[in-house]
């Protein structure tokens, strides 16, 4: 009896690593000095939460190494402080004039609750951002309500942009992945020190938006990304995303898609260097000399330029999915209800939509198949030509294809589906009065996850709080058990039955339609339109 007391003291006061009697209750403070590979960090204690900023996940190729994979990061000695945000990748502002020209921004923040339980390990959610591969600072997106009332860590991090992330070149290694290479050295730096703030490395999810999403679809299809996430979170973007010419960057824009052979990659890579003046024999050295700021100019051109055919990302990823080889991870998948409308209203600002100009955009967009798109989507059942025009972009270009892609991914592995329906929003996207009504357009549920740097002005209503709550509790839920829970239940997709999907609405305001979203979308007959 004596040795069981003094064993229940000694476990009590933590003087052994593992105690069945009191490790499933006992609260201990999260570290606020962790021990990676490369060495010692000290963060910061900040309310209920440990963050450490500005880690380095590894060493960035600058100056005469640029256009490479990037590195391991070398042992150091000492504790490196990680109490302030490091800067965010090179990049254009809204002014078109560079934000930075740093490229040694290959850096981590990671968040953990204040207080652990002994002996649990937490699950990691590591944050890639979106931006069109132009753009974005994983500093932006503050974690804290999901670390706080998920119990969770989560990790945001910088990754190479533009044409330093996906210039192509021939005959230059992992030429068009530079930015994927560098996401996959997130996954495995997180994998690798996870321990270290009290996490689980077993049980890593990753999430992301927009192009963010796209970039964990190429990971899902990478063989080198096998094993390194157990669960990912899709919001606003997937393998099958495809947007119809002037539905995407303006009105004027091609038909695109995330993602491009490496062949394409390489002949815009060939093209750039000619129009920078480098000699033949001497592309990437000549490259490799310019500044960054010359460089960053150019990033624009190499947005959704993805490259295929590689070490990385040996197929697009829409074929992998078709194929049934892509991770057979647990999966969340969704849309927003609108998401064309903050481009289209974007984009007519400059270009008013008139009728006339609608039925050009129908007939340049889809050809052939032009006046069987215009009886579906009559310019007279809308408020305006631009809010006909924003249903089109939204339907064709993101929400049938995620749900298609959300089918296969349902072939081999369970699948969450949503569309994100709170109809009036607040206007997280910054786009003008041009006529379209935004509704629940692309970005606009990342404030009811994160608290969102450059949306300062975004304030959340009492009732929006209460459903951010909800969202938040479905999100870590999720990382915690790989089924997201919460006081409506989330019904596991059918594989080819085209759902169930869940609608995610503030609590007392009704979906958008009564109608399924395949249906309420058209997507049977999307299916019919060539792309």
């Amino acid at each position: 009896m004596r040795f069981l007391r003094l064993l229940f003291v000694v476990c009590l006061v933590g003087l052994l690593p593992s105690c069945s009697l009191s490790d499933t209750s006992r609260k201990i403070q999260a570290p606020l000095r962790v021990h990676v590979a490369d060495g010692w960090y000290e963060g910061n204690a900040s309310g209920q939460v440990r963050a450490f900023f500005g880690i380095r996940y590894a060493q960035a190729p600058t100056g005469v190494l640029r256009f490479a994979s990037p590195m391991p990061m070398p042992a150091h000695e000492g504790v490196w402080g990680a109490a302030a945000s490091s800067g965010p990748c090179p990049q254009l502002g809204t002014d078109g004039k560079p934000v930075s020209t740093d490229e040694d921004c290959l850096t981590v923040n990671v968040m953990t609750p204040r207080t652990l339980t002994a002996g649990q390990s937490l699950p990691v959610m590591v944050w890639f951002h979106g931006g069109g591969f132009t753009v974005g600072d994983g500093h932006q997106y503050d974690p804290r309500r999901l670390v706080e009332e998920g119990n969770v860590i989560v990790v945001t991090a910088n990754f190479r942009l533009g044409l330093l992330a996906q210039l192509g070149l021939p005959g230059v290694a992992d030429s068009g992945n530079f930015g994927l290479a560098d996401q996959l050295s997130v996954l495995q730096w997180a994998h690798r020190n996870a321990a270290a703030f009290g996490g689980d490395p077993g049980n890593v999810t990753m999430f992301g938006e927009s192009s963010g999403a796209m970039s964990i679809c190429a990971l899902l299809a990478s063989p080198s990304a096998a094993g390194l996430a157990a669960k990912a979170i899709l919001s606003s973007g997937s393998c099958a995303t495809a947007w119809p010419a002037g539905a995407s960057a303006g009105l004027a824009a091609p038909a695109t898609r995330p993602f491009a052979p490496v062949s394409v990659a390489e002949q815009h890579g060939l093209a750039l260097a000619k129009e920078m003046g480098c000699p033949q024999n001497q592309l990437l050295d000549c490259l490799r000399k310019l500044p960054a700021a010359a460089l960053v100019e150019h990033s624009a051109e190499f947005g959704n330029l993805l490259a295929y055919g590689t070490r990385l990302l040996p197929q697009d990823p829409l074929k992998t999915l078709e194929d049934g080889a892509q991770a057979a991870v647990p999966i969340i998948s969704g849309s927003n209800h609108d998401e064309g409308t903050a481009a289209v209203a974007d984009a007519s600002q400059r270009d008013p939509i008139s009728a006339e100009r609608y039925d050009e955009l129908v007939r340049r967009a889809f050809g052939a198949q032009a006046d069987q798109v215009l009886q579906q989507y009559p310019v007279e059942r809308f408020p305006s030509p631009g809010d006909a025009w924003a249903r089109i972009s939204s339907d064709a270009g993101w929400l049938c294809p995620a749900m298609r892609a959300d089918d296969l991914f349902a072939r081999r592995a369970p699948v969450y589906s949503y569309e994100f329906d709170d109809l009036s929003a607040p206007n997280a996207v910054g786009a003008g009065r041009s006529g379209v009504a935004l509704g629940a357009a692309h970005g606009t549920e990342l404030p009811y996850l994160f608290d969102v740097g450059t949306l300062a002005g975004v304030r959340l209503s009492p009732s929006r709080e209460a459903f951010a709550k909800r969202m938040i509790q479905y999100w870590t839920s999720f990382a915690w058990h790989g089924e997201p829970e919460g006081d409506v239940p989330w019904p596991r997709r059918e594989p080819g039955a085209n759902g169930p999907v869940l609608r995610l609405y503030p609590a007392g305001k009704q979906p958008p339609s009564s109608l399924s979203p395949w249906d309420e979308h058209k997507c049977a007959f999307w299916g019919t339109v060539a792309a």
